[in-house]
């Protein structure tokens, strides 16, 4: 059996909490009974956002950390921007910013890490 959140130690401390999940994950906050989630429309495994994405990793947790401030019961939002896999410096959205040539050097890198097979850490 699990223990709702408003029954851990942290809680019982006085110390807030806050979880993120990704979308698939969606009902295990509500079923935990977890005072504050964050849900993200992200995969598996980042949760926060694409790697090398420190803008919207940021984005992200600054979403959780606001969440902090709730004092209302359950409290699960979910995060309104959709996963993006474009690099950094990079808005596939934004005409004004897109830059061809970063995303082609991007494309670049990953294909030759894909014909290497290779790790792109």
């Amino acid at each position: 059996m699990t223990t709702p959140e408003s029954e851990s130690p942290l809680t019982l401390a006085g110390i807030p909490t806050v979880g993120i999940y990704i979308a698939a994950f969606a009902h295990v906050p509500e079923r935990m009974g977890v005072s504050r989630a964050l849900i993200t429309d992200h995969p598996m495994g980042r949760p926060l956002g694409a790697p090398g994405d420190a803008v919207r990793q940021r984005a992200v947790v600054e979403a959780a950390l606001a969440l902090l401030t709730s004092t209302a019961g359950q409290t699960i939002v979910s995060f309104p921007h959709p996963y993006r896999t474009a690099p950094p410096g990079v808005d596939l959205t934004d005409a004004t910013t897109f830059d061809s040539r970063a995303l082609d050097q991007f494309v670049g890198r990953a294909a030759a890490v894909a014909r290497s097979g290779l790790s792109a850490s």
